[in-house]
């Protein structure tokens, strides 16, 4: 009689890297859309994000009867803080007291983030600190460190020489919504801010959103040549980590998707309050 055939019991090498080239090929093709799908995720949260910090200086114009000022005072407070009872953050505001500067409130104060001032297509409000920049200007000394935020307000065609009036948000004093000629639909009220790559917390660009002391870090401008188009430029822009477009909240409470290749001279124009001209679609 003959031996039965022994069964096969395991593949051979050829089959396994078969199996394997197979498995390395459909990975492939789903991580775009998973990564499609993350980011469509994390704009819509960034989207709601701006949403809600509309809002709450909507009802602060409402109840005080103007839009936030940029800051309070030279080293004061930013709109980052007086906005805070506005977007249940009534805790957090309760511990300024802003008739200090900001290198005069508490650890507490200073140092306590709020997750609604983060896209989370660049980071997360958690261990957010400034790491320079947040130096006092009057009497010099070490950092102090502070709270960042991804978004900044409008400040119109404003350059790094000085602050101009043709935006929302002002240094020192705060305007109605009524005095926006241009109407709320055409004008910009905050965005993502351009944050140089690998600069997280660095520098003049993202030191902390609280401190007044710095312009740079809790305002943005259209002056200054449109979007930024790469994540390394070092300019004080408008800018996102989101796939082409940077998430704008207007005046009027909407939130809009604008390309990064806007015209220069339009995107100005949607950051100027008052400047008369006609804007097609952007």
């Amino acid at each position: 009689m003959s031996r039965p055939v022994a069964k096969r019991l395991g593949f051979t090498l050829i089959e396994l890297l078969v199996v394997i080239a197979i498995i390395s090929i459909l990975m492939g093709l789903m991580m775009p859309a998973v990564q499609k799908a993350r980011e469509a995720a994390d704009r819509t949260v960034c989207a709601n994000n701006l949403k809600q910090i509309a809002l709450a200086m909507h009802h602060y114009e409402g109840v005080l009867h103007t839009v936030p000022p940029a800051r309070l005072g030279t080293q004061g407070a930013t709109w980052a803080v007086t906005t805070l009872p506005f977007i249940e953050q009534d805790n957090l505001y309760r511990a300024w007291n802003i008739r200090l500067t900001y290198y005069q409130q508490s650890d507490l104060a200073r140092q306590t983030t709020v997750p609604l001032y983060f896209c989370p297509s660049r980071r997360t409000a958690a261990g957010s600190l400034s790491i320079s920049g947040d130096v006092d200007s009057i009497n010099g000394g070490m950092n102090v460190p502070g709270a960042l935020s991804d978004y900044a307000a409008n400040a119109g065609t404003a350059n790094l020489g000085g602050l101009t009036t043709d935006g929302p948000f002002q240094l020192g004093r705060g305007i109605r919504f009524s005095a926006i000629s241009d109407g709320l639909s055409n004008t910009i009220l905050l965005g993502d801010k351009h944050v140089p790559l690998n600069t997280f917390g660095q520098g003049w660009l993202d030191s902390s959103v609280y401190n007044g002391d710095n312009p740079l870090s809790y305002l943005r401008s259209g002056g200054t040549g449109g979007l930024a188009m790469f994540r390394n430029e070092n300019t004080w822009k408008f800018g996102s980590y989101h796939t082409a477009v940077c998430l704008f909240a207007l005046c009027d409470g909407s939130v809009r998707n604008i390309f990064h290749g806007i015209d220069a001279v339009t995107f100005a124009r949607l950051c100027q309050m008052n400047d008369g001209h006609v804007i097609g679609e952007f």
